[in-house]
């Protein structure tokens, strides 16, 4: 593991080095990178146009288009925007049309943000974000509004049916695909009736980071044109080959270097009177493998000989240079805790919790109303508003069913969750492994679900039980859950829970890492809160519906205790992944421990018992 000091040291030589080749490579680029400009005193129009793209190009469209669409009904809004922060609006640069699928994420405002931070410094882009949702969500509309940016906001939902997950459908489609092919049919539907503008399409991922001199490079394409990459996984980058007479000849890649335009989506650049000439090609949606959605559109707009090498020919690394220097020092951080820890522990001081001073887990529940209309619900914010931290856990009285059930009013029979006053912005299921432990689950469930409505999730706890007396299988058993559960919705976030641990703070949050697997359990009551050994992966741990698809499940060969963690663990590794840990002060869990038990209320006395329970959903195996 490495050291605070060795890091700190890592990021006082690479900073200033970053800082130098920053300010050097951006040099010959400032004379068209205005960065402020003085406000005046401009009234702010706004017009509705009623005659489409026509009235768009006769009223200035590129000066300013502030549009919000569905894939319905297209209507078209432009103001006259006085920009402030932008560089002002030229009328001999060809515009970069920039398209951005996104979806609700923990960290997609972060993205956002640090993404419109960059296009605030490129002249003539237009921002074209598109949503993965059935409706524009507020904290995208407020984040482009206040951004200063010419933007079109635009949304469609991909059906659960071609959504990348767990399916066991052989083709699917990857994420962005529509978002990506509706941002396409804006450009034609805006240019249809007038000549076609001077620029071109860029697809830019909402993750990713951009140099700006990658965008004075492709502003000029006349076709396609193609630079090299870099990438935070693995440390390398990937490029186009190109001969010495400046055609592209083949791709240095590791990803399938022999597939046609063996290149990713940052890589490329596409003239907008191309995509209006070829009106029919897109992203593909169907037979397309993962990765290869580059090569469905490019075989249809351009061939390889006429492919334009940018960046001297793709040999100019100097802009990827600063890109890489950070990403070392980033990934060096990611690797002590993950995305969710880059730049805690090195700098800032472990959170002081105070476990002297819990709450009760049912704390303000109640201020949790249904909403007056389905209508009118908005989206959960983005942190619920009442966690409190520590939790008061006590195992001491046994709760019965008539409790849970009175605690817990809108949890539907099967154990189903809806935030009644808002809409979720995550989905988990919770898959618990269970046999004989009815006082476990007992408690369980009074413990779990105020704990998870606290975080405003929309969640199902699936009891997944064993029948007859031979030795128990949890992972085979966890198995059968993640393959029920699919079956119900696209679930976010698989939340792996023993039955006898609960968790000791609603800052614990029940979604999963987008990276990488999440350990949550990483301080136990049992281990004096400290965890047993390194690759320890058991007790609570959460992964997404693709990370199990990736380490392609779980093990159905132990039986008894023990054995499966460690081998779960050792396919994350196998499969290229890390394992990330919620940290030590939130992620404490209580172990049951019944020599504390001194009264017995109403226990489920059967199997038909369980089956009734509101709390959870039931299968047996």
């Amino acid at each position: 593991m490495l050291r605070r000091r060795n890091l700190l040291t890592t990021l006082l030589i690479a900073l200033p080095w970053a800082l130098l080749l920053t300010l050097w490579h951006q040099y010959p680029t400032t004379h068209y990178l205005s960065l402020l400009r003085k406000e005046t005193d401009e009234n702010v129009t706004s017009k509705a146009l009623l005659n489409g793209t026509s009235a768009l190009r006769e009223e200035g469209f590129p000066s300013c288009a502030r549009q919000q669409q569905s894939i319905g009904a297209m209507p078209k809004i432009i103001q006259n925007y006085v920009y402030s922060r932008p560089p002002p609006w030229s009328d001999t640069l060809p515009t970069i049309f920039v398209i951005t699928p996104t979806y609700t994420r923990p960290v997609q405002k972060a993205e956002l943000t640090r993404l419109a931070n960059t296009f605030l410094h490129v002249q003539n882009l237009h921002w074209v974000v598109v949503e993965d949702s059935p409706r524009r969500t507020n904290l995208v509309s407020n984040l482009l509004e206040k951004a200063g940016l010419n933007f079109t906001h635009l949304n469609v939902e991909t059906p659960k049916s071609l959504k990348l997950g767990l399916s066991w459908i052989p083709s699917h489609t990857p994420r962005g695909t529509l978002q990506r092919n509706l941002g396409l049919h804006w450009l034609r539907d805006s240019f249809s009736n007038t000549a076609p503008p001077e620029g071109v399409v860029y697809f830019a991922d909402d993750d990713n980071t951009y140099s700006l001199e990658l965008f004075e490079e492709m502003r000029y394409t006349r076709r396609v044109s193609v630079w090299p990459v870099a990438f935070v996984g693995g440390l390398r980058y990937e490029s186009p080959k190109v001969s010495p007479a400046g055609k592209v000849v083949g791709w240095k890649t590791v990803f399938d270097p022999n597939r046609p335009f063996a290149i990713d989506m940052a890589g490329f650049a596409i003239s907008i009177k191309l995509i209006l000439e070829k009106p029919h090609a897109s992203f593909k949606l169907e037979g397309v493998k993962g990765g290869y959605q580059e090569t469905s559109l490019l075989k249809d707009l351009v061939t390889m000989d006429g492919l334009e090498p940018k960046a001297a020919n793709c040999t100019k690394h100097c802009f990827l240079l600063f890109v890489l220097v950070f990403q070392v020092v980033f990934i060096l951080i990611l690797y002590r805790g993950g995305p969710s820890n880059v730049f805690r522990g090195f700098l800032e001081p472990p959170p002081v919790v105070d476990y002297s001073r819990p709450h009760d887990v049912y704390t303000n529940l109640s201020s949790f109303t249904r909403a007056p209309s389905p209508d009118t619900v908005p989206y959960c914010s983005p942190r619920s508003p009442i966690l409190v931290g520590p939790l008061t856990i006590s195992f001491r009285v046994l709760p019965s069913e008539r409790m849970i059930m009175k605690r817990n009013p809108f949890v539907q029979p099967g154990g189903h969750y809806r935030p009644p006053h808002c809409f979720a912005r995550y989905k988990s299921a919770i898959l618990v492994a269970y046999r004989n432990q009815e006082k476990q689950l007992h408690h369980l469930l009074y413990y779990i679900h105020p704990f998870l409505q606290r975080q405003q999730l929309s969640y199902t706890i699936y009891l997944i039980q064993q029948v007859g007396s031979g030795s128990f299988n949890r992972a085979k058993l966890l198995n059968v859950g993640v393959r029920e559960a699919m079956k119900d919705e696209e679930w976010d976030c698989l939340i792996l829970h023993d039955i006898d641990l609960v968790p000791e703070n609603d800052y614990n949050l029940y979604i999963c890492d987008e990276y990488y697997p999440k350990h949550m359990a990483s301080a136990m009551d049992k281990f004096q809160y400290t965890l047993p050994y390194k690759s320890f992966f058991g007790g609570v741990s959460a992964l997404t519906p693709e990370h199990y698809m990736k380490m392609n499940g779980f093990p159905n060969t132990y039986w008894g205790d023990g054995g499966e963690n460690d081998d779960i663990a050792t396919r994350i590794h196998l499969a290229g992944m890390k394992i990330v840990r919620t940290s030590p002060h939130v992620g404490r869990y209580r172990v049951m421990d019944y020599s504390e038990e001194t009264e017995l209320q109403e226990p489920w006395s059967s199997v038909s018992d369980l089956e009734e329970a509101p709390g959870i959903g039931y299968d047996s195996h």
